[in-house]
């Protein structure tokens, strides 16, 4: 499977199901691993040194944050502040995601692959 389908998936759920908290919360989750699983094959295509004691996750932001690339450096903060939001709408079920979520619509589409 691509990492595109995840974020169509994404996209049909907030477009469609906007008024629904588990759909909203559901589609910021597979926004996040849309761009995780791009990005990781974005690390491994380029080669780029990863951290092998770290989780899986943060080993990937990591070696971006740290590839000496700027623009991967900057999709690193994007993918770290993504994997916040996704632990928060999983994690954080006490707490209304307001619908729409805003920050979800500002997110734009990735290029796949992400290979510079």
């Amino acid at each position: 499977m691509l990492p595109e389908v995840f974020l169509e998936v994404a996209k049909e759920w907030a477009a469609n199901n906007s008024e629904s908290e588990g759909h909203v919360r559901s589609s910021i989750s597979r926004a996040y691993y849309a761009a995780f699983h791009s990005c990781r094959d974005t690390v491994e295509g380029l080669e780029i040194p990863q951290q092998s004691h770290l989780p899986s996750h943060k080993r990937i932001i990591e070696a971006l944050r740290t590839s000496g690339d700027r623009d991967l450096s900057k999709l690193s903060k994007a993918l770290k502040d993504l994997k916040a939001m996704r632990e928060a709408a999983d994690y954080d079920i006490e707490h209304k995601v307001p619908a729409p979520c805003v920050q979800c619509r500002s997110l734009r589409p990735l290029s796949w692959p992400l290979n510079p």
